[in-house]
């Protein structure tokens, strides 16, 4: 039995050694990426902040930490108004870990998120019904005021305001029939346009975010830079960015590449990277990474910017 005790003790201390050279490694890092994290959001960068907690609970398992991050991240969410995302935070952090420090604050977060929805609901019917009392108020003008092409006008964008997109259509064209100045109207002219039979057709705010991403097929995000040493030239250090990128579009993207560019607090280039991704297809995500390590000091670094290149 004691031959292999001290058989196992060399072992059992080698592994002991490896595993706290491993924490040894990560957990600087680790602190790095939180205290740049943490800085972001005292800074009110919590759109930058989103993107490192994000990154961040990727590596980490429950514990003190995750906790942490978790329930930061959710406040970054709170505070750009994205209260759907805050509320899965905060439910989250509630369901795994119901008895921390930041429980009953998270439980206060849910509250005034559930109070905004209510306002906002309330502040939304208002809205509609006004809308349905100024549509009545316009139908009875139109009644009387056949002939007047501005109460038509008025009236168009009355339904338009509802959604109600085919009989604004028709008060719209009621309007430049009556009055061929409305043609040239500004409003009009960016809410109709022809099919390709040639009839007057509305331009709905769905379609307009439709045609944005077809003119703008690739959005960049879950961007995220960090700084990591290069063991092979210890006296350099890295500096790295990562991200994503997806084909909103309903059209392959060719030949996709995102181009990186490092700037210094004067706003100066210091180095740009291009990293190719090839063919993209519809809703399809890649991922990117760009090194950097021809920086003579990799401190200099402001900020970066992430520009997708590409073809049709």
């Amino acid at each position: 039995m004691r031959s292999r005790v001290r058989l196992r003790s060399p072992l059992l201390g080698a592994l002991v050694l490896v595993l706290g050279a491993c924490a040894y490694l990560t957990n600087p890092t680790l602190q790095s990426d939180l205290r740049s994290a943490d800085q972001s959001f005292h800074n009110k960068q919590y759109g930058i902040a989103v993107t490192k907690y994000l990154s961040l609970l990727e590596g980490l398992g429950p514990g003190t930490t995750h906790a942490s991050v978790l329930f930061r991240l959710a406040e970054c969410y709170y505070n750009l108004n994205s209260y759907y995302d805050a509320r899965q935070s905060f439910e989250s952090y509630l369901k795994l870990y119901p008895d921390r420090e930041d429980t009953d604050r998270s439980r206060r977060y849910l509250e005034k998120i559930r109070r905004e929805y209510d306002k906002r609901e309330a502040q939304y019917q208002a809205g509609i019904q006004k809308e349905m009392e100024r549509i009545s108020e316009l139908k009875a003008l139109v009644e009387k005021n056949f002939q007047d092409a501005g109460y038509h006008f008025e009236l168009g964008n009355a339904y338009w305001n509802l959604a109600q997109y085919q009989e604004a259509v028709k008060e719209y064209f009621r309007a430049i029939e009556l009055d061929r100045s409305f043609k040239e109207n500004a409003l009009i002219k960016s809410r109709l346009i022809f099919d390709l039979e040639g009839n007057v057709i509305p331009f709905t705010p769905r379609e307009r975010i439709e045609l944005e991403r077809e003119k703008e097929p690739i959005v960049i995000y879950n961007t995220f830079a960090s700084r990591a040493r290069d063991w092979y030239r210890s006296q350099q250090n890295k500096y790295i960015v990562t991200g994503q990128a997806k084909n909103q579009s309903t059209r392959p993207v060719l030949n996709l590449r995102v181009e990186v560019t490092l700037f210094n607090t004067y706003g100066n280039v210091l180095d740009v990277k291009t990293t190719y991704l090839g063919n993209v297809f519809p809703q399809e995500v890649r991922s990117f990474r760009a090194d950097f390590a021809n920086i003579s000091d990799i401190a200099n670094i402001d900020r970066f910017e992430c520009k997708p290149l590409f073809g049709r």
